[in-house]
């Protein structure tokens, strides 16, 4: 009877070992007992990029913003050659808004300089992975900062590194939802003085 019962404990606890193994390999586990409720915070899905599964960093602060548009606005009108360069991008749309950073200075904007009637935009993000989604909600705001000394233009700009006296811009590119074709807003111009 003894080799019946080791026999009959073995076959269960085979048993028992092949279901955990089942769950772990079906992504569940097995249940060993009452389970609290988890609350789950949920964020609004993105259509690109991160590979975190959501957008980076919620959907922003609320900030004032202009009703019906997507608004860039800088803290100054003039800024010292090399001197770091803030800006609010605000949307005043009833949804959310998508962009990807590792646009200029990895930020989610492209600084752009004013050659003759065209603007170039000046990229740089030395950053070596896949761009972030970034999300900004109805009525909020996120703050730029673009450092024109930042080893991110060394690439684009020579040694110097940091973009010549002139008249700049920027411009942000963002989405509603995937496959939908990108929308863009720029900031008013500014100078970088010498």
């Amino acid at each position: 009877m003894n080799g019946t019962c080791g026999s009959l404990q073995r076959g269960i606890w085979l048993l028992l070992v092949g279901l955990m193994l089942q769950g772990c390999a079906s992504g569940t586990r097995p249940e060993t007992g009452p389970q609290k409720a988890k609350q789950v915070t949920v964020e609004p899905a993105q259509p690109r990029g991160s590979g975190a599964g959501r957008p980076l960093g919620g959907l922003g602060k609320p900030v004032p913003t202009s009703p019906g548009k997507v608004t860039i606005t800088t803290s100054a009108r003039t800024y010292a050659r090399g001197k770091v360069i803030s800006a609010v991008i605000a949307n005043g749309l009833d949804r959310t808004i998508y962009a990807e950073d590792s646009q200029s200075d990895c930020s989610i904007a492209v600084i752009e300089r004013q050659e003759d009637a065209s603007w170039q935009p000046i990229t740089g993000c030395a950053e070596r992975r896949p761009p972030v989604t970034v999300a900004i909600g109805a009525s909020r705001g996120r703050m730029v900062l673009i450092n024109p000394s930042s080893s991110n233009f060394a690439a684009v700009l020579g040694p110097s590194g940091v973009p010549d006296a002139g008249m700049y811009r920027l411009t942000f590119t963002y989405w509603f939802s995937d496959g939908q074709e990108p929308l863009v807003a720029h900031s008013s111009s500014f100078q970088i003085a010498s």
